[in-house]
């Protein structure tokens, strides 16, 4: 058992009326069980290739407001109070020159990361924690690394309804409720005096992702164990959905909630449109494409698309044919950073590292798309082929396949650069050193010997991807303990506020806009991160308004959802006890068919895993991504040519193929819901007043913005909407998009420019 958080606390212990692993608490009790926290967060600025890393207040895209407080070393300040999302030591990255994809432009509109010359690569508090520095350091570096900075953040945390208590016997209880009565603890079939302390805080295993950030090599979520990682799925449960009932739920947890790209951008524009995400077979998860690539690279010709899914080996004829260029070179990068010409990371073979642009910058933007530079043979395209070309070596020496020593080999396919990271760890890092040690090589031994390390780690890369095919981690899902509550009926489930307030975010900034209360993604976002009063008074009806599944190791159930304060989830005590489970996973359907799924599956009530068997033979892909080994698998469907049809739905459908007719598009902002949401009410004249007394530095405005408004002598709101947009023009440096950003500002509040007060 782990050690508790607090010192054993000598308590009355009566019966409770709720059954399982259940308990009341008296405040008086409670009181006793605030525990003391504290939390270092560490970082470093290092030299790279291209520039210096900076520990710094500078930060680009940030406000005044978002850096105030933070000292002149970039450092927040002692004594500061900081909430989720402060800016702890300010620190920028250079770029490198590279543009972002379309996903990634999307992503830094939403939460507004940076671009430029330099990106914000700060160290924030993360999601749900609030607390005081008691601690900001900087230290000097050595070598490359040029400075490190340390924040000690603590803070006080008090019982809370979800936080796990534990007795002198070790027997564990999750707190239920906090309410007066006549004993310490109210424990099930317990009486009598028992020493007990805290074990665990609900909010320390409260976790929640909605959208981003993305795996650079997967375009996968971060696994659980980060901070802002996704739940993953567990094939049991999607097994028990797909034979329940429910496959377009599990479609949509491997496709749009996954890493399938387009799918998943589109997923937000609809939600944040009004309308439902609409299913569609032409975007494949990223893994398809990969473990396509990979077979490639073995010497394959897959096609994972069409049914049923055939295996032929590549000549070395058709290696070339395939190939974008032949890698004459182990060179990686010059002196500046860039690609080498010929060598592993060409950008003549496989493509631009800047989207639209050639290496050396005589052609550039989308003007040029398709285009060849006459100077240094780049083609103008997206830089994302470099996720998708491969190239070729030529071997020194013909070397027996080391899977299929019958076809000689005379040509290695090479994988795409930007599958095969330098520095990120995953099963592709590493592939440089092969191709290096391969063109190296001049003896048929040596040789021979560095084409099977090659295909061992081909081998290993192909298991990696096929057994992480069916447990990616997801958007949209979270993690919370959960606790009995009798006041609550089956089918209805308490969600912390906290929780909906992530899982819920595209589709209310939906509502936002619908409604009237802002005009821009921006502005949403805005108004969510600061708990405006009209998010507040949105959140619950559009919560209500749609169904969430509920998932333990072994079990599902649906349920409509309340929210609460509290961080822990709350169920009627049956359904608790039915799943079995001190926690509990969140997901969100968004298609049409997906929510109708769970909404039927509410009448379900706890639906269990049980083991089915399969009725038929599987073939060889589904028999590779069940754990098969690749090296007998694979060969053994080539020296039978055999063909899978796909026969299992799981496999089918986690490799991106719909589950059944793709219904017709439909809105999710319906009349009911309209009707469902309260009524604004207009501020009170005191209020008017003082919102019209804030400073203009509590503006969410760009540095430049709020340098203009201080010199121009602008202190306060009420100052900023007395001056009309002519007025503000002729200030000195203040232009077209200062006053746009303002103006987008002010409405978010209520407020407009050339306002008689």
């Amino acid at each position: 058992m782990a050690d508790p958080l607090t010192p054993w606390r000598a308590a009355l212990v009566g019966p409770c009326p709720l059954q399982g692993g259940s308990c009341v608490v008296s405040p008086t009790f409670a009181a006793t069980l605030t525990t003391h926290h504290s939390q270092h967060f560490e970082t470093e600025a290092r030299r790279t290739p291209h520039g210096d890393e900076a520990l710094t207040v500078e930060v680009p895209n940030l406000s005044n407001a978002a850096l105030a407080g933070l000292g002149a070393d970039g450092l927040s300040q002692v004594g500061r109070h900081v909430v989720a999302g402060d800016v702890l030591i300010g620190r920028t990255t250079p770029r490198g020159g590279l543009d972002e994809s379309p996903e990634e432009k999307l992503l830094y509109a939403i939460f507004g990361q940076a671009a430029g010359a330099v990106r914000d690569t700060s160290v924030r508090l993360p999601q749900w924690m609030q607390g005081t520095v008691t601690r900001a350091q900087r230290l000097d570096g050595e070598g490359d690394v040029l400075a490190r900075a340390v924040v000690e953040v603590s803070w006080e945390r008090p019982l809370q309804v979800g936080d796990v208590l534990v007795d002198d016997d070790g027997r564990r209880v999750v707190v239920a409720a906090i309410r007066e009565q006549d004993v310490d603890v109210a424990w099930h079939h317990r009486r009598g005096r028992f020493s007990i302390a805290k074990l665990a805080c609900a909010l320390d295993r409260m976790r929640g992702r909605g959208i981003g950030p993305y795996d650079l090599v997967t375009q996968r979520p971060p696994p659980a164990s980060d901070p802002s990682g996704g739940q993953p799925i567990r094939p049991r449960l999607s097994q028990l959905l797909v034979q329940g009932g429910a496959p377009w739920t599990v479609w949509e947890l491997h496709t749009l909630q996954s890493d399938a790209v387009s799918l998943r951008v589109q997923a937000f524009e609809s939600l944040v449109r009004g309308q439902h995400p609409q299913p569609s077979g032409d975007s494949q998860p990223e893994c398809v494409g990969m473990l396509s690539i990979l077979l490639e690279a073995a010497g394959l010709t897959p096609n994972l698309e069409a049914l049923p899914v055939r295996l032929q080996t590549r000549t070395s004829e058709q290696i070339r044919e395939s190939s974008h260029g032949a890698v004459q070179s182990t060179a990686l990068l010059d002196q500046a950073g860039k690609p080498v010409f010929g060598g592993l990371l060409c950008p003549r073979i496989f493509g631009p590292v800047r989207d639209y642009a050639c290496s050396c910058g005589k052609l550039a933007r989308m003007r040029h798309r398709g285009e060849i530079c006459e100077e240094c043979g780049v083609e103008v395209v997206q830089s994302r082929v470099r996720r998708e070309r491969m190239g070729h070596l030529e071997l020194a020496t013909p070397t027996p396949h080391p899977w299929w020593p019958e076809q000689p080999l005379h040509v290695i396919p090479v994988l795409p650069p930007d599958l095969r990271p330098l520095d990120t760890p995953g099963p592709l890092r590493g592939f440089e050193l092969h191709y290096q040690r391969i063109l190296e090589q001049r003896a048929p031994a040596d040789c021979a010997a560095a084409v099977h390390a090659l295909w061992d780690a081909l081998g290993r890369a192909i298991q990696a991807i096929c057994r992480s095919i069916l447990t990616k981690p997801t958007d949209f899902s979270a993690v919370a303990s959960v606790a009995a509550d009798d006041t609550l009926q089956p089918g209805t489930c308490r969600l912390p506020e906290a929780i909906a307030l992530e899982l819920f975010r595209p589709p209310l900034m939906g509502l936002l806009e619908h409604t009237g209360h802002v005009s821009t993604i921006k502005s949403a976002k805005r108004m969510i991160r600061e708990r405006r009063p009209e998010v507040q008074g949105l959140l619950p009806a559009l919560a209500a308004h749609w169904p969430v599944y509920l998932m333990s190791a072994e079990a599902v159930v649906a349920c409509r959802v309340t929210l609460t304060e509290a961080p822990c989830i709350g169920l009627d005590p049956h359904t608790a006890t039915a799943l079995g489970a001190d926690q509990l996973t969140v997901r969100v359907p968004w298609t049409r068919p997906a929510v109708e799924e769970c909404r039927r599956w509410i009448e379900r009530g706890v639906v269990r895993a049980s083991p089915h068997p399969a009725t038929t033979e599987p073939g060889w892909l589904v028999r590779l991504i069940r754990g098969a080994s690749p090296e007998a698998t694979l060969r053994e469907a080539v020296q039978r040519a055999e063909a899978d049809p796909l026969h299992d739905a799981d496999v089918a459908i986690a490799l991106g193929h719909l589950p059944g007719e793709v219904p017709a598009a439909a809105p999710w902002i319906t009349d009911a819901l309209i009707r469902a949401l309260p009524r604004p009410e207009p501020p009170t004249p005191h209020q008017h007043t003082a919102l019209l007394a804030r400073s203009v530095l509590e503006l969410e405005l760009s540095v430049r913005s709020h340098t203009v408004l201080a010199n121009a002598g602008i202190q306060t709101l009420g100052d900023l909407c007395a001056r009309t947009e002519a007025e503000l023009l002729k200030t000195r440096d203040f232009g077209r998009q200062s006053l746009k950003e303002v103006k987008e500002v002010l409405a978010d509040l209520g407020l407009h420019l050339g306002m008689r007060l």
